[in-house]
Order: structure tokens, then C-alpha cells, then sequence
């Protein structure tokens, strides 16, 4: 598999080579720009590349791995898995109830943009 910036093809080998210098333990977590340094990727502003691989080793190949504003980094506990799926679980609230804000605002508002459908 591969995405759009990411500097490596999407697969087992890759997600194996990621989680062997993935740190353990919210304590040790690194940035993704640092995770993917750690790869020996060249640099890139968004770190899309690590970004791309955690997503596609979680959603694919079912690891553990937990990113937050610490960075990223393989849990070494039951409980940091629960306290990551709750960030989870609060930033999708938080995002429900602007997608709600914004659609309302366009209800109130409509009349003061521009009728332009592009």
C-alpha cells in the first residue's frame, strides 16, 4: 500500500521495523518527527510518513501504539490503552459538537456569504 508523501511502502516489514524502535511506555514517547528519524527517513515538515505507518499499523495489522501530545509510543500497560481510546473517544465529542456549532452558524448565517457553489 501507498499513500500520497509517505516514504515507505506500507507493509508487515514496515510495521515490524517501526515497532522495533518504538519506544515502550508513555514515559519514553517521541515525536513522530523523531520516530521517523529513528526510521532513517529524511525529514518532512508533517512527518507523514511515521504518521501514515502508526495509522496503518493500528488500523491494519492491529498494534498497540498510542500518540498524544507526548508523541508516540507502544503501551506498556492496559491502562494507557484505556486512557488513549478515552482522548480518542473526547476529541471525536469535541469535534461532533463544532461539525453541530458550524451547522447551525450556516442556518443563521446563510444569508450573509456568498451564494457561490465552487
Amino acid at each position: 500500500m501507498s499513500i500520497p508523501g509517505c516514504l515507505v511502502k506500507l507493509n508487515e516489514e514496515a510495521v515490524e521495523r517501526m515497532m522495533s524502535v518504538l519506544p515502550v511506555g508513555r514515559d519514553n514517547a517521541v515525536t513522530m518527527a523523531k520516530l521517523q528519524s529513528r526510521m532513517g527517513f529524511r525529514r518532512q515538515r508533517t512527518a507523514e510518513t511515521a504518521r501514515a505507518l502508526v495509522k496503518y499499523a493500528i488500523e491494519d495489522h492491529q498494534r498497540l501504539i498510542c500518540t498524544g501530545n507526548v508523541g508516540v509510543w507502544e503501551p506498556i500497560t492496559v491502562g494507557e490503552v484505556h486512557d488513549y481510546i478515552r482522548s480518542l473517544q473526547v476529541r471525536i465529542m469535541g469535534i461532533e459538537k463544532r461539525v453541530t456549532a458550524l451547522n447551525e452558524a450556516l442556518i443563521i448565517r446563510a444569508g450573509n456569504l456568498a451564494d457561490q457553489e465552487q
